[in-house]
């Protein structure tokens, strides 16, 4: 990832577009390293119930975070199922787990959408933005604002 691109989410730039239960997320796709399954994760003893394990990739450690256990959704009935986004933050790699890549888009202003109450207030710390396209609502996230909220909740507990 270049230093000189911000991770937040973007209006003018592509983004992934992931499902989670039946919410759609949105990552730009210039914050990521990679898509990949997430195969042979080993847990982690005693961590939150929010991380999945880790695995190695590319001779990388990779924690993988569940986004539906982190997110309060309903959890997998299929642990090995599950699509990862991955990327770096402080020398460190992290992968969210989601159901599935629903597309790639270039998101504009015009489908930019004001900021909404969440039923689930704890969203609203890592959220930056919605877009509504096709009558979805695209929540869009910074990957670095998420993970920090996720670990400040792991070690909040």
């Amino acid at each position: 990832m270049s230093p000189s691109l911000q991770c937040g989410p973007q209006v003018g730039v592509e983004h992934i577009i992931l499902l989670a239960d039946e919410h759609y997320f949105a990552f730009p796709i210039h914050c990521l390293q990679g898509v990949f399954i997430p195969s042979e994760v080993t847990e982690v003893p005693c961590a939150s119930d929010a991380i999945l394990g880790v695995l190695g990739q590319r001779g990388h450690i990779i924690t993988i975070i569940d986004m539906r256990s982190f997110l309060g959704l309903a959890p997998f009935t299929d642990s090995s199922a599950g699509v990862a986004v991955s990327f770096e933050h402080m020398g460190e790699f992290y992968g969210f787990r989601f159901d599935r890549v629903v597309e790639i888009l270039h998101l504009t202003s015009g489908e930019l959408a004001p900021a909404l109450e969440f039923e689930n207030q704890s969203w609203s710390k890592f959220v930056s933005r919605f877009y509504f396209l096709q009558e979805r609502l695209i929540i869009a996230l910074d990957p670095i604002r998420t993970l920090e909220r996720m670990l400040h909740s792991v070690i909040a507990v």
